[in-house]
């Protein structure tokens, strides 16, 4: 299986994420300069090279927590893929708990 991994918006290479987002949805809300316009920072889990991605907004609560949030004006966020196994998505979702559930 290939990796999946965590990271920060500001190291997602944006040409190959909006391609993915293009190529999987006709959604506006998962773009990379939509969300670097309406989440206060946000993060991401990617599966391979850009096969899978989750986008994942984050507010900070009193400098120490990170939330995951829904932003206003954003609609829909979840797995954006072409095609994608059950048990991939499910691993995503583990790394996503993994990290940010409490």
């Amino acid at each position: 299986m290939k990796e999946i991994y965590l990271v920060d918006s500001k190291k997602i290479d944006k040409a190959k994420w909006d391609q993915t987002i293009l190529n999987s949805t006709d959604l506006i809300y998962p773009l990379s300069w939509y969300l670097d316009s309406i989440a206060e920072s946000w993060m991401a889990i990617i599966y391979g090279d850009y096969e899978a991605l989750l986008p994942i907004p984050i507010n900070r609560k009193l400098i120490v927590f990170q939330q995951v949030y829904q932003p206003y004006y954003c609609q829909q966020l979840g797995i954006f893929s072409l095609s994608i196994s059950k048990e991939i998505q499910l691993e995503m979702f583990k790394l996503l708990e993994s990290k940010f559930v409490r």
